[in-house]
């Protein structure tokens, strides 16, 4: 066998037998079952695929960063020219150019030179050879720099010479995967780690992740992300840590020093996250040289601070000698495996080792036959991103005591800014309609006029471009808003125009405002998917809270109409006391649930939402974590305050007397309240909750429609739209109160085909 694992001893290497009986991957395939063990996958991985090195990329880049060159041999940096139109080609240095360049080249370049600087011949072919002389100079030098193996200083020079843009371009040329998945990222996708973290920028493993689990993408948050989640680790569900950045957002991307200061040494968080990770789990390095300056000061940080007592650490590398083998013990603990030059086989073979070993619990494993390679899910993924981030979108934020608004189009990538100042009075104005807005239901079932009335108010808010922009959409074209820095707060849906509320005129989603959708994930429904719906918990007699007949009229007409496309068992009905705190906890936490629903009776303090179970409450903060470890692809709280709380249904005694005088800065203090952001960094795909005190039977029957419109095949931005203008001309406008957030391409139409026979899920 050619795997070789090297001691601390100073002897040489030797093999051992099959790699599935080396100890030290039986000792990973422990910590690997016990989810106990993490990943770090770098470049060397993505080769398989087709994707450059290191060097290989710098190399593009300095080519694409001086394109046009001559030798400098051919073309010295003194030369002389003839002040003649015709002569001037004739000219030694102007062949040898031509020679290099070709003459069409050099042609369409001379012109270009002429039109730009309005030379005649002779003076812009002096230009243009000096700028392919200093071309040649730059290249020469970025060269060495590459030979010297400084990358950052490399990435830097071209990004300077490129400008973002083209260097974003170039990157993205270079990083173009040009064979289908390899079998090491396959063993990766189906082994049990507790995170992969890699430097590269491409999205290989959650290709793989995709490819393993059904169209589910993993988290995959970058340096630049985790400041907005702080449970990650404890959450328990797996995840990919981009540390070096995400090809699909560049201003991610970690290259040079100003990079790594910006984003790792300056992001406490980054720094956090990373250190926890290397002290609570062991590490497997695949796809390394061990060249990364930056991670080796970091495991040798660890070793300084807990006098070499640190979890163990793994790394497989092809090539290393006893002497380097020694040093990387001594200086970071890092134990090799070690294969030869050019055997990269042997990486796929160690991976489907741990992968087939975490599959049987038993220390004979043998390795699974590698899967055959499959395309990239790149046209899936596509489809995803055109229908969940190509849509319009309305982003709010404030800035100091002006409300910002940001209009972005898919088209054509253009956006538009505007500012408007907001006074106290305008922002009384919608407190004052935004309660009476949601009061009014306590009593009425119709209360547009309400509703309108604070749209209305919301409206005067805004700078007027904005309103025109959204007067101009097409009725029925989906809108995403992002609300930003405590804009959450106010009821954008009911933002009227010409005495119509934006909902229902555009099908509505909120996005997360505090994570991009590639840190939270993204899972789909599955074919046979499984529901989790809850009635009313009751209280066990403790609380006296009233009953509610028609959430269990929902949760029952719901589960009816599922069971129409589904077993029966995969859809799951807790009420009364069957609905225990933790008897929900667990299902939700273990029970692989598509779809989540509650019915029951919830609310929310200042801190958080909570849920009535029979015998306890339900703390959203308990609820998180069970959420975070199987987020469910859709999840609906047809509750009171469930998506969020708006301002002005909560105002302190001193606002509601004009003793304090409310502010766009109160807006910016205000806390997540509601569960619809904290369920977004739990990884749930969709989520819809309410803005306000929902009657029972209304939204009993608004949620049944709502059902029926997504098993029709439409998507939760356009289901609830519908749900919406119907519940309107029906004479009632509950639904107006809730709203979508997250995906928009959570559908169940593909359950609604005839029921298998097979073999049923779970």
């Amino acid at each position: 066998m050619a795997f070789k694992v090297t001691s601390t001893v100073n002897v040489r290497p030797q093999a051992f037998g099959p790699l599935a009986d080396e100890p030290e991957l039986q000792v990973l395939a422990e910590y690997v079952r016990a989810k106990r063990c993490a990943l770090f996958v770098g470049a060397g991985l993505s080769a398989a695929c087709g994707l450059p090195n290191w060097p290989e990329l710098m190399a593009r880049l300095i080519d694409r960063a001086a394109p046009w060159r001559v030798d400098r041999k051919k073309l010295p940096r003194a030369f002389t020219l003839v002040d003649d139109d015709r002569e001037v080609w004739r000219g030694g240095v102007v062949k040898a150019a031509c020679k290099r360049l070709g003459q069409d080249r050099m042609d369409t370049l001379i012109s270009q030179v002429r039109a730009y600087t309005g030379q005649s011949l002779p003076w812009a072919m002096a230009s243009l050879l000096q700028n392919l002389g200093r071309a040649q100079d730059e290249h020469d030098e970025l060269s060495r720099l590459l030979a010297q193996k400084r990358y950052p200083e490399v990435a830097s020079a071209c990004r300077e010479i490129l400008g973002q843009a083209g260097f974003e371009q170039a990157l993205q040329r270079a990083l173009e995967p040009t064979k289908p998945l390899s079998a090491a990222h396959q063993h990766i996708a189906r082994t049990p780690y507790a995170c992969v973290v890699t430097t590269n920028f491409d999205d290989l493993i959650e290709c793989a992740y995709a490819q393993a689990h059904g169209g589910t993408l993993p988290r995959a948050p970058t340096g630049t992300d985790l400041h907005a989640q702080g449970t990650l680790l404890m959450d328990g569900a797996f995840f990919v840590l981009k540390a070096h950045g995400d090809l699909r957002r560049p201003e991610t991307l970690i290259f040079s020093a100003d990079d790594y200061r910006r984003v790792i040494h300056a992001a406490p968080a980054f720094q956090a996250v990373f250190n926890t990770i290397l002290m609570t789990h062991a590490l497997l390095f695949v796809g390394y040289s061990l060249s990364d300056t930056n991670f080796r000061l970091m495991l040798d940080e660890q070793l300084t601070v807990f006098n070499g007592q640190v979890p163990p650490r793994y790394a497989i590398l092809s090539g290393i000698g006893q002497v380097e083998t020694d040093l990387l013990w001594r200086t970071s603990r890092l134990r090799v495996l070690t294969y030869d030059e050019d055997q990269h086989q042997n990486v796929e073979h160690a991976l489907a080792v741990l992968a087939a070993s975490a599959e049987e619990p038993t220390t004979n494993a043998t390795p699974a036959p590698a899967q055959a390679r499959q395309p990239l899910p790149r046209a899936s993924r596509e489809v995803r991103t055109a229908e969940n981030e190509a849509t319009r979108v309305l982003s709010i934020a404030l800035r100091d005591d002006r409300l910002q608004a940001t209009l972005w189009e898919p088209a054509s990538g253009a956006s538009l800014a505007c500012e408007q100042a907001v006074a106290s009075q305008a922002l009384l104005a919608v407190a004052d309609a935004t309660r009476k807005a949601v009061k009014v239901h306590d009593h009425k079932r119709l209360g547009t006029d309400e509703i309108r009335a604070c749209g209305q108010a919301l409206a005067a808010c805004l700078p007027p471009p904005v309103l025109e922009w959204l007067r101009q959409l097409p009725a029925g074209e989906p809108l995403g808003l992002r609300c930003l820095d405590g804009t959450h707060a106010l009821p954008w849906e009911w933002l009227t125009l010409d005495d119509e509320t934006l909902s229902l005129r555009l099908p509505l989603r909120r996005l997360s405002h505090s994570l991009v959708n590639a840190a939270r994930g993204h899972r789909l429904v599955g074919a046979q998917a499984r529901v989790l719906l809850i009635g009313d918990a009751g209280d066990g007699g403790h609380a006296d809270l009233p009953a509610l007949p028609d959430s269990d009229r929902e949760v029952n007409s719901i589960a009816a109409l599922l069971r129409r496309h589904l077993p029966p068992s995969a859809v799951t009905v807790f009420r009364g006391p069957e609905a225990t705190r933790d008897r929900v906890l667990d299902a939700v936490r273990h029970g692989g649930y598509d779809i989540v629903h509650f019915a029951g009776h919830a609310w929310v303090n200042a801190r958080e939402s909570y849920f009535m179970a029979w015998d306890h409450l339900i703390l959203g903060s308990q609820l998180t974590p069970a959420l975070s470890a199987q987020p469910p692809a859709l999840m609906v709280l047809s509750t009171h305050f469930s998506l969020c709380q708006p301002w002005g249904t909560d105002l302190t005694f001193a606002e509601l007397t004009g003793v304090r005088q409310p502010h766009l800065r109160d807006l910016a203090a205000m806390g997540t309240d509601g569960f619809g952001e904290t369920a977004m960094r739990c990884g749930v795909g969709a989520f819809i909750g309410s803005l306000g005190e929902t009657p029972s039977a209304d939204t009993a029957d608004a949620m049944i429609v709502l059902y029926q419109q997504m098993l029709l095949g439409k998507t939760i931005d356009r289901a609830l739209h519908q749900v919406q203008c119907a519940s309107v001309r029906q004479g009632h406008s509950t639904a107006l109160l809730f709203g979508a957030m997250g995906y928009r391409d959570i559908r169940l139409g593909r359950l609604a085909g005839p029921r298998s026979s097979g073999p049923k899920r779970r």
